[in-house]
Parts: C-alpha cells; structure tokens; sequence
C-alpha cells in the first residue's frame, strides 16, 4: 500500500499530523539539551531537524504502528495486515489437479510495501510487484506477479518461469485463497488454485 493523497485520513495525517508531531519532538530535544549547548557533541545531536524527526515518526509507523486497529478505525489504514507464515496447497492445471501440492506462503509486509514468497518441495517464488486491488464486488484483493525458481529436488523438465496471482483473505476464518497463472516460458502456461491458513508470525524463509 501506498500514501493516498486523495484519502482524507491520509492527508491529515502524512501532511498534518506527522509534521506537528516533528516539530513538537525538535522543540523538546532543543529544550532538553540546551545545557550542552557548549559541548561539541550538541551539533551532532541537534542536527535532527525537522527532516530527521518526520522520517523517525513515518519509519515507525510504516514498520510498527500501522498495523494496529486504531489506525485502520481512523481509516488511515485499508488494507488487511497479513504478515506472517501461511501453510496450505496449490493445484495446477500441469496436472490436472489430481493432487493437492503443499505448500507454504509466507508475507512480509509494511504499510508502504508487500513482499510474497512460496516455498514448496521442488521450487520457491518471490513476488517482483505486489499491491491490493479492491475487486468489482467491493472486496480488497492481493495481486502480485511473481519469479519461480525450481530447486535441486525439481524435475528436469521443470524451468523457471513468470506468472500472476491473487489472493482474497477471510477474516474469519484467517485465510487466503486464490488463483495463479504462470507464462508460456518454455512450453509452460498453466493455471491453478492456491489456498492457505494462517499459521504464525515468524517468518523462516524456507518451506520446512
């Protein structure tokens, strides 16, 4: 997700809010430190600024804050918060879907930027872009367009190759599910069905 300026929330808080907040912190710090004012460190330490203040204030929402409720009440933030580690299957029309591939997928994400990545058995993906898109019916979606590289245990007659998905999230069931279709690279251009449960925050980086 984006800063939208053409969201109210948003432009009270990214032009409003988080530059009164900056200025307040460079007046406290001044305040605080005025009896070094004469030490040769003060300049080092007084060189915060504005500048400095409103990137500190941004940085920590855009890695932390963002993701709690209160932010999203004050519509601030749209988007649903879907870090962490998900396990579940793919399907893909290379087979005909006559099995369920496990699968995991894991997300990392701030409020300025998403990153995807699928581990399975015999290949691993990671997304080039990704964004959420808020479908016809109203509902938000994560599209993303991805590279698939195949490891050591994949056939020989599996390549590397491009393709897309989205994913839907239930809240209430704390899931995500989707479709992807991958590009006709090397004789490839399969479609497939991907559904995943949320299973913990920690990310690992690899599919066991």
């Amino acid at each position: 997700m984006k800063i939208d300026l053409t969201k109210t929330a948003q432009i009270i808080f990214f032009v409003l809010v988080l530059p009164i907040l900056s200025i307040i912190l460079v007046l406290s710090i001044g305040i605080i430190l005025k009896p070094l004012k004469d030490t040769w460190y003060y300049p080092f330490i007084d060189g915060l600024g504005f500048v400095g203040a409103y990137i500190l204030f941004f940085t920590f929402f855009d890695k932390v804050a963002w993701q709690y409720f209160f932010f999203k009440w004050l519509k601030i933030v749209s988007v649903p918060y879907l870090n962490g580690r998900w396990k579940g299957y793919l399907e893909t029309s290379h087979d005909q879907r006559i099995k369920k591939i496990p699968t995991v997928l894991e997300i990392n994400q701030t409020f300025s930027n998403i990153k995807i990545c699928i581990y399975t058995e015999e290949s691993f993906s990671s997304s080039l872009m990704a964004d959420f898109v808020i479908a016809p019916n109203g509902h938000i979606e994560l599209h993303y367009e991805y590279h698939n590289e195949p490891n050591e245990r994949a056939k020989k007659t599996m390549h590397g190759h491009d393709g897309v998905a989205k994913l839907n999230f239930s809240e209430k069931g704390n899931t995500l599910k989707g479709s992807y279709y991958n590009s006709p690279q090397h004789l490839r251009g399969n479609t497939g069905s991907l559904s995943f449960k949320f299973i913990d925050k920690e990310l690992q980086g690899k599919f066991k």
